[in-house]
């Protein structure tokens, strides 16, 4: 069953990746807002299907155990200081030297991208869920530097990290959360699958000064704390320093969203405004229940992926205050237009609206 993987699967021939990408410019952003469904290459049904798994393609416990070590990295990386804290006091240091080892290799100027590993994980992880799939609006050329702004943030950023493996991506900068990523296991294992990088300014102006492509998750901290099994809710409202730099340096801003990504953990409502306050200190304040024997890995849910069209932004070298406000809004209003698209697909007629924070 696992023999003969690619790191992605086949492509629907619906639209070519070689074709230009759709780019939105401010003047057509009023159009896609009322009418999401008119342009040919802006509906749910022309997005080309870069996979789409079924019941019938999962592999719930091969995948399962995928998915746990992936999790598992992540929490043990973030954790690394209390492990090596608790071994050198417990006098395990044949342990504590094998990890401070890996340790030290993770910041190694140089490692190599391990394909095998990155096809590995690219096909295993979508296979836990019932269904899920990969949608492309247009092309992310790589000649046509964009930030990529994923969303939702999710608890642990399963949409992020499918993209993240992803082949049409492969050429995007990903910028982790800076904890996340100068931890060592973690920034270990990132690096031999892709491109990852620390979410600062000095890493987003060092790719856009040499032109070349990035993701990240606006909504942060904040977005996994508003994850919510029921309703789409992203952190954005306040977030506007990504549209700042795509201004000044030209980029256009490519919207990516996981639906039915809220679907895979529990987490606790309320008390927003006290838990935001820990999220802007770097404290997550998440509660995350998937399966009920294991709760750190997510439920069975259906999760599907769709990048958007990018949207174009008229290059100002210092943008002032409402420059920046107005191509927020414009950014804002092309990732509802995108949810809008394909909402109704995903979750059925009338589904709920996208909640903007």
């Amino acid at each position: 069953m696992f023999s003969g993987w690619s790191s992605t699967p086949p492509r629907s021939r619906a639209q070519p990746l070689d074709e230009e990408p759709v780019e939105i410019t401010a003047a057509d952003v009023a159009n896609l807002v009322d009418n999401a469904g008119k342009k040919e290459a802006l509906r749910h049904e022309d997005a080309e299907v870069v996979f789409n798994l079924t019941e019938a393609d999962s592999t719930p416990i091969f995948s399962g155990i995928c998915l746990t070590a992936y999790i598992g990295i992540w929490i043990s990386s973030v954790l690394s200081p209390a492990i090596f804290t608790g071994l050198y006091l417990t006098g395990n240091y044949k342990t504590l030297s094998v990890l401070l080892g890996l340790a030290a290799l993770s910041y190694a100027p140089v490692l190599p991208h391990l394909a095998w590993l990155r096809s590995f994980f690219g096909n295993a992880n979508p296979r836990y869920f019932k269904n899920c799939s990969l949608r492309l609006e247009a092309p992310v050329d790589e000649k046509k530097p964009t930030v990529v702004c994923v969303h939702p943030h999710g608890l642990f950023c399963l949409g992020w990290g499918q993209l993240f493996i992803t082949d049409a991506l492969k050429h995007v900068n990903f910028c982790f959360s800076g904890v996340l990523y100068m931890s060592p296991f973690f920034r270990l294992f990132t690096r031999l699958l892709g491109k990852p990088a620390a979410v600062d300014k000095k890493s987003i102006i060092g790719f856009m000064k040499k032109g070349e492509s990035l993701a990240l998750i606006p909504g942060g901290f904040e977005d996994a704390t508003l994850h919510c099994l029921t309703v789409d809710r992203t952190f954005i409202k306040a977030r506007k320093g990504f549209v700042k730099y795509a201004l000044q340096y030209g980029y256009t801003i490519t919207p990516a969203f996981s639906f039915g990504e809220r679907g895979s953990f529990d987490n606790y409502q309320g008390n927003y405004e006290q838990r935001f306050k820990l999220n802007a200190m770097g404290i997550p304040t998440i509660t995350p229940k998937g399966l009920s024997w294991f709760p750190i890995l997510p439920k069975r849910c259906d999760i599907h992926i769709v990048v958007g069209a990018p949207l174009k932004l008229q290059r100002i070298e210092k943008p002032t205050a409402e420059d920046v406000d107005k191509a927020h809004k414009m950014y804002i209003d092309h990732l509802v237009a995108l949810y809008d698209r394909h909402k109704d697909a995903f979750y059925g007629e009338g589904a709920a609206e996208l909640e903007i924070w």
